[in-house]
């Protein structure tokens, strides 16, 4: 009988040797990866675990604001895995790229991925994961601002994320909290 420790250690072995699934765009490290968006206001940014997070608020269809977190990795060869990813990944492995906002912001609808989906096969995975293209992500979530709050409680925004490469995990990041500074606040 296998200890689930020793099931989860495994797992994450055979996610440093992703090697199983060369010829992936994910896996090849192909040149070519998307620039990280700068359009918007910057209204927040944090940086961790091989990741730099941005946050601008930029103008949406009609009047509704949108809050778009570009997340790029440091290092070439790296991807970030699909918001669609389970939070506690597939079999243990991977999480999922998220933002989430709070405060005196609330999300009109979910974010949606500026990158499409890859499929990653990984030796010792039953499933194959979702992840994105190596390089940048932006995630864009339109946003409202929330009635009668006043000052009384600041825009806020979590990120969660995890970097792979085809030979390296970075340690996964989980609801690091972001404080927002809109324009015109004071």
């Amino acid at each position: 009988m296998v200890s689930s420790t020793l099931r989860s250690a495994v797992r994450w072995l055979a996610v440093l040797m992703l090697a199983a699934c060369a010829g992936s765009p994910a896996s090849t490290g192909q040149a070519g990866a998307p620039a990280p968006d700068t359009s918007g206001t910057l209204i927040g940014s944090t940086q961790g675990e091989g990741v730099q997070v941005a946050l601008r608020l930029i103008n949406g269809d009609g009047s509704t604001p949108v809050v778009a977190a570009t997340f790029t990795p440091e290092q070439a060869g790296f991807h970030l895995y699909s918001v669609d990813l389970p939070e506690r990944g597939i079999e243990g492995v991977g999480r999922p790229t998220r933002l989430q906002v709070g405060g005196t912001l609330a999300a009109v609808s979910t974010a949606v991925a500026d990158q499409h989906v890859v499929w990653l096969h990984v030796a010792g995975i039953d499933s194959a994961l979702p992840v994105y293209p190596d390089g940048a992500v932006t995630l864009r979530m339109p946003v409202r601002m929330v009635p009668g709050m006043g000052s009384a409680r600041a825009p806020q925004a979590w990120v969660s994320y995890a970097a792979c490469s085809s030979t390296a995990c970075l340690p996964p990041v989980t609801h690091r909290p972001i404080d927002l500074r809109l324009p015109g606040a004071a």
